[in-house]
């Protein structure tokens, strides 16, 4: 049983409200429930319209607390064991003390969509008070929380965000009290099953980014770019401008960017409104041996394009306010993708054009050879440019058949072998060249059902995925354009 009456003051020259525990989402899972007998014998002699009744509690309670409830990590992050954030979680505290500012059952409130919050409370905002004209001292309540053992004030706090992104099981209890006023614990008054979801720390931070190698190319050392990776710093500094973790923000996508920060564009917090110097991180960067600065630079440039398991650890401060990193508030694991440098084989690109007569297309580098057709047969249409090739690569072989007047384009030397040897097809030669295994792909699909212009060369997956569901046949990926 838990301790009747764990009202309690912080001293800071205030009184501060208490409160119990809203997190995340919350989310009404069954409706209250009463007992009759505990209510009868709570309420007897009670005769005042004014006095507040068990059934005026189910009917608030019912009426007030929201179905769904979203609370920001920050109000996690900025909470302190010496204020109200938690009052309420695992103990018992008076009702009345439900909605008060910088507590958490205060955002379970509907009345607390538009109401003041203020963290831990230092802007005494009014309280909420789930009943209105609820008088002092006549009911109790507390929050369980499941998978927490009865957790509280700072060693709640703890176990709260080494937990991260959470969901919990809690029960809302509502108790009378005894004859000497306190709380009693075997008179339940009215308890509300209710699921409590928390939002950790790090869910602004993408599972995969992908850094282009421009910009490690043209980062500099000192230089913010690998600030914060195999080191720890503050967490406000997370999303500043030129640093590799500014890219493993989900905010990072349209904001601006300059090399070594030179732009000075205004940081990503990775949470709104957290206060300065509580936090600190740093990024894990797997199989780099904790270089920092130069070396991780040196590092980086010479494995090329790679792949980077990480983790992101989120860290308290100490009594000092330096990172204590033997307390960790979060962690997540990410990938960081390191793309290799930009292609500098010189390109060409590839024409389609469309044979409205026989269906066929056809791809061709020659500019002259596409001209011509579009201008000279007006079965041919251009259809601009279908992709860029590298000069050198794989040979893309073409090959024509004189029967029908097809066009078939592959890597494939033995393919082209195949078709000319037994099947009367003509090569062309190398037709283009194909990128390497990291260049956008290009499919090969073929049309079962056409004796002309049966096969047909596209990089756009839709287009390709609409012929399939026409009745074409996929045949793969035949060769890669440059990206």
């Amino acid at each position: 049983m838990k301790t009747k009456n764990s009202f309690r003051t912080w001293k800071s020259g205030k009184t501060w409200l208490y409160s119990s525990l809203i997190l995340g989402g919350l989310l009404l899972s069954s409706g209250l429930s009463i007992n009759p007998a505990k209510v009868s014998a709570e309420t007897k002699g009670t005769k005042s319209s004014q006095m507040t009744s068990a059934t005026d509690i189910t009917m608030g309670l019912q009426a007030n607390l929201k179905a769904t409830t979203t609370i920001s990590a920050a109000q996690l992050a900025n909470a302190q064991a010496s204020g109200p954030f938690t009052a309420g979680v695992n103990q018992v505290i008076p009702f009345e003390a439900f909605g008060g500012d910088g507590m958490l059952t205060r955002l379970l409130l509907n009345s607390s969509n538009n109401a003041a919050w203020s963290d831990n409370g230092t802007a005494k905002n009014p309280a909420l008070p789930p009943i209105s004209g609820l008088e002092s001292g006549k009911y109790f309540y507390e929050v369980d929380l499941a998978g927490t053992n009865g957790a509280t004030g700072q060693n709640l706090l703890d176990l709260l965000r080494a937990n991260g992104s959470k969901n919990y099981e809690a029960t809302v209890k509502v108790y009378a009290a005894d004859s000497s006023g306190k709380a009693d614990t075997s008179k339940v008054v009215a308890t509300k099953m209710i699921q409590v979801d928390l939002t950790g720390s790090t869910d602004n931070i993408k599972n995969t980014t992908t850094v282009s190698a421009a910009k490690l190319a043209n980062a500099q050392a000192p230089g913010p770019f690998t600030a914060g990776v195999n080191q720890v710093i503050p967490f406000e500094a997370f999303g500043g401008d030129g640093m590799l973790t500014r890219l493993l923000l989900n905010s990072s996508n349209s904001a601006a960017w300059s090399d070594n920060g030179t732009a000075k564009n205004p940081a990503l917090p990775p949470i709104s409104g957290l206060e300065s110097g509580k936090y600190f991180y740093e990024v894990d960067l797997a199989g780099t041996n904790g270089a920092t600065g130069q070396n991780l630079l040196n590092l980086l440039r010479a494995n090329g394009s790679k792949n980077y398991e990480a983790t992101v650890k989120i860290y308290a401060a100490d009594s000092s306010g330096k990172a204590d990193t033997s307390k960790v508030v979060a962690t997540k694991m990410i990938q960081v993708n390191l793309t290799k440098e930009q292609n500098t084989v010189a390109s060409q690109e590839v024409y389609r054009l469309y044979n409205k007569m026989s269906g066929e297309h056809l791809y061709t580098t020659s500019a002259y050879e596409y001209n011509t057709l579009t201008m000279t047969n007006s079965s041919w249409s251009g259809e601009k440019v279908a992709w860029k090739a590298p000069k050198t690569g794989n040979n893309v072989y073409r090959v024509y058949n004189p029967n029908s007047g097809e066009h078939l384009y592959t890597e494939s030397s033995f393919e082209v072998n195949s078709l000319v040897k037994q099947n009367g097809w003509k090569s062309e030669g190398v037709a283009f060249h194909s990128d390497s295994n990291s260049g956008t792909p290009v499919y090969r699909l073929y049309n079962p059902n056409s004796k002309l212009g049966a096969h047909f060369l596209t990089m756009s997956s839709y287009e390709r995925d609409s012929l399939v569901k026409a009745g074409w046949k996929s045949e793969g990926i035949a060769f890669y354009a440059i990206k």
